[in-house]
């Protein structure tokens, strides 16, 4: 990588192009693309995101998933100060972010989003003072709506 990080999302389009999504190093919370292509073996190469007046900012545990063709979705994550819930959604041949619909709550992942059957699944498991805490982040792209289904959410309907 170019800018050194850790806790980034990292994801794999068209099993040759390995994306890493923002992250953090020893000074900040970092707010780049890079990409390397596996067949090319050649050095990592930075996507610098413009700044469309919407939250894409340096953070931390974002999760991502591969999705259609030639789109990632990137979504949660944190800082220092706080966790989001800002959805976007990267588009691989113009390298752009637009902004997505949020999450019902702010999130951060230490997992691999999925895709599958029409839905996209984020898992955000935490320690909370001993105690484990679950939530499972469901995005139907169909009815274009996230759901939540955790260990405290008793009353929600999973779309599974």
């Amino acid at each position: 990588l170019n800018q050194p990080r850790s806790n980034c999302s990292i994801c794999i389009y068209n099993k040759s192009i390995l994306y890493a999504f923002r992250g953090r190093n020893e000074k900040e919370e970092l707010g780049t693309i890079e990409y390397l292509n596996l067949e090319e073996k050649l050095n990592w190469k930075i996507i610098n995101v413009v700044d469309y007046g919407f939250v894409w900012k340096g953070m931390y545990n974002s999760c991502t998933v591969v999705w259609e063709e030639n789109k990632i979705v990137i979504f949660g994550g944190e800082d220092k100060n706080k966790l989001y819930k800002e959805c976007f959604l990267f588009d691989i041949r113009s390298n752009q972010v637009y902004m997505g619909m949020d999450l019902k709550i702010p999130a951060s992942f230490n997992t691999q989003g999925i895709y599958n059957n029409g839905k996209i699944y984020g898992f955000d498991f935490k320690n909370k003072n001993g105690e484990y805490e679950y939530k499972l982040h469901i995005f139907d792209i169909k009815n274009n709506y996230w759901s939540l289904i955790g260990n405290e959410e008793k009353n929600l309907t999973p779309f599974i």
